[in-house]
Parts: C-alpha cells; sequence; structure tokens
C-alpha cells in the first residue's frame, strides 16, 4: 500500500509540474522578423559628405534606394523595382549617381545599373542576356569609369571591361584566357595584377611580362603565365 500510495503521489507531483511548463511555454517568435526586409540598412554618405543613401522597403514591401541631404533634406525614393528588391549599391565618385546590381526573376545574372542622384534617371550599363556583370574597380581620379567584369565574350571567364557612367560606353581592356579570378587596378584603372588559380602574377606595365608574385604551386603558377601571355 506505501508503494501505491508513494507512486500515486510522484505522478501527481509529475503530472503538475508538466502543467506548470506547459504554462510557462513562451510564443514561438512570428517568421517575419526572421525573413521580413530591414526598416532602414546599408546606410552609405557620399564621397562629398553631402547626402545619405539607404536601403528601405517601398509602399509595397519592395526594398529600393532611398537618400536625403544631411542638410536636412527630404527624404526620397530612388529606384522604383516592382519584383525583386535592390541588395547591392554603392556610390560613384561623380556624387551624382548611384549603381546598384540587379537580376531577372533570381537568375544571378547580375546587370549594373546606374541611377542619377537629383534626375532619378537610370540606365542599366551592362544590358545583356545571360550574363553576369559585377564591380571590378573605382578610383576617384576617374568618377565617370567604372571597371566591370563580365563573361560576355565567353560565359565560362570574366573579362573586364571599361564603362563610361554617363554614356555607357563599353570597351573591353582586359581579356581573361580562363585562368584569371580576379584583378586588381592601379590609379589609372589599368590591370597590371590579377590572381590566377596558381597565384598572383604582376607586371610593371601592359607592354611587360607577366611575372610570378606569390605562387600556389609551381607548375599551376606557369600555367597562369602561359594563360596570360598565351
Amino acid at each position: 500500500m506505501k508503494r501505491v500510495a508513494y507512486a500515486s503521489m510522484m505522478l501527481a507531483l509529475l503530472l503538475t509540474g508538466c502543467a506548470a511548463n506547459r504554462a510557462q511555454i513562451l510564443p514561438l517568435i512570428p517568421r517575419q522578423f526572421f525573413f521580413d526586409n530591414p526598416y532602414r540598412a546599408n546606410p552609405q554618405i557620399s564621397p562629398d559628405g553631402n547626402h545619405l543613401a539607404f536601403l528601405a522597403p517601398d509602399k509595397d514591401i519592395v526594398l529600393q534606394v532611398w537618400i536625403s541631404g544631411l542638410n536636412g533634406q527630404a527624404v526620397r525614393q530612388l529606384t522604383h523595382e516592382t519584383k525583386r528588391g535592390v541588395r547591392y549599391y554603392t556610390w560613384t565618385y561623380d556624387n551624382q549617381h548611384l549603381i546598384y546590381a540587379q537580376d531577372t526573376n533570381g537568375d544571378e545574372n547580375w546587370q549594373i545599373h546606374t541611377v542619377h542622384m537629383d534626375s532619378g534617371n537610370i540606365r542599366n550599363l551592362t544590358p545583356y542576356k545571360g550574363v553576369q556583370a559585377f564591380l571590378a574597380a573605382m578610383d576617384p581620379r576617374h568618377p565617370n569609369v567604372l571597371l566591370v567584369g563580365m563573361n560576355l565574350r565567353n560565359r565560362r571567364y570574366y573579362d573586364v571591361y571599361r564603362l563610361q557612367i554617363d554614356t555607357g560606353e563599353t570597351l573591353l581592356i582586359h581579356r581573361n584566357n580562363g585562368n584569371q579570378r580576379w584583378w586588381v587596378a592601379d590609379r589609372n584603372l589599368r590591370i597590371n595584377t590579377v590572381v590566377t588559380n596558381g597565384g598572383v602574377l604582376i607586371r610593371e606595365s601592359e607592354r611587360r611580362q607577366w611575372k610570378v608574385l606569390r605562387p600556389l604551386a609551381i607548375g599551376r603558377a606557369r600555367r597562369g603565365l602561359q594563360l596570360c601571355e598565351g
């Protein structure tokens, strides 16, 4: 009898404790807190220090680029994307344009757009179907120029192009023969340093031969030299 009474008492205590624990369980955090757009994000001050740009959702909850003056001017919406919000943007050094990347229905073939700060005019600088573009370099000494990597010539490789922001003029300035992964531009936006599968290669000028600065493997570095010079 004592054992039965003891077991009954323990069961009652366990049930009472479980009921108390159930009562103390907090509600789940709403999913929107993890997946909703931010109220404001990625603030960037213009190179001249006069304006502030940032990302924020519009009335349709699509992320856009917004701008305001640091002297108290009203906030203005610059981009007007309707399907996919803007995630990546930056100022250019002319203090008049911002550039942002946008793909088509999530295909990740990013195209580089520019928007004028005052007029709001938007231009697609890389309007090539099935081509992926990305910003490679900018320099304040050349405020109207961008260096852009694109697989326009060959979908497997990215070459470097020089783009004029105001006109959209595009010029191939550095050809990739298959082994280059990234480029470092000098102050004149010339490519004399490249990162390859075999290491880092440099040259003193566009007319000089490439040299291995930092090999990752001897055989691969030599292969990188052949592809740069070939």
